[in-house]
């Protein structure tokens, strides 16, 4: 980000030599406001070798932009508001044809967090989720295969939950165990491993087997600990 502009970039470099191939004014607009320890280009862009896709924040609305690899612009979306007195920093995701974009924010009625998924190829929205709770948390999803089906799960927003990355349908959410999160989850040893957020920290090893409410039935342990779990740190399994 160029602040002095309000120039939003994206970047090509050589990986070799560090030389700048080509960069993207992706948009233009007044900095939003946002936490301190947060940048105004904190978005990791995504790519599959032919496409990349990035996204910044023109408050208050998301854009979503696909280039080739040779920074010709493809397409752009916009998939509705984004509020967070910390500012914009959701990555996108890649799985399958889509891109998928998490926006868990403090939405106030009839405004809704969301996570949404894109068509690669032409931007059109494949299917979304309303959000419950409608509170900021930081967290890019995760997908894995887990108990025979493909999960993305993500925690945020008062809940851990699970869908299905092909649909956006749920299988299964686990209210709380805090407010706000950053780190993603991971999957190893047959279990979902949390760990966030605030204003409490914990870690929770989570079955992945569950379809509904599990929050009693499928939390196989659940340790509550400023001394070991992490609040924006994610794990590595």
């Amino acid at each position: 980000c160029i602040e002095e502009q309000g120039a939003r970039l994206l970047l090509c470099l050589d990986r070799r030599t560090g030389k700048v191939l080509w960069q993207r004014p992706v948009l233009t607009t007044p900095l939003e406001k946002k936490n301190k320890l947060n940048s105004y280009a904190s978005s990791t862009p995504a790519t599959d070798g032919r496409h990349v896709w990035v996204t910044f924040l023109d408050a208050p609305h998301p854009r979503v932009v696909c280039y080739t690899v040779d920074g010709e612009e493809v397409w752009r979306a916009t998939p509705g508001e984004f509020h967070s007195m910390h500012g914009y920093c959701s990555s996108l995701i890649p799985y399958k044809d889509m891109i998928i974009l998490n926006a868990d924010q403090d939405a106030v009625l009839p405004l809704r967090a969301y996570i949404v998924a894109y068509e690669k190829a032409t931007g059109k929205e494949r299917w979304r989720i309303d959000r419950p709770n409608r509170v900021r948390s930081y967290t890019p999803p995760a997908i894995f295969q887990a108990a025979g089906k493909m999960q993305l799960v993500v925690s945020g927003a008062k809940c851990v939950a699970s869908y299905d990355p092909d649909t956006g349908r749920p299988h299964w959410i686990i209210d709380g165990p805090t407010e706000q999160f950053c780190a993603s989850l991971v999957f190893t040893d047959g279990l979902f491993m949390m760990t966030g957020g605030f204003p409490e920290l914990h870690l929770m090893g989570i079955r992945p087997d569950g379809t509904g409410n599990i929050t009693d039935t499928h939390v196989t342990w659940h340790i509550k600990s400023r001394k070991i779990a992490s609040y924006v740190p994610s794990p590595i399994a």
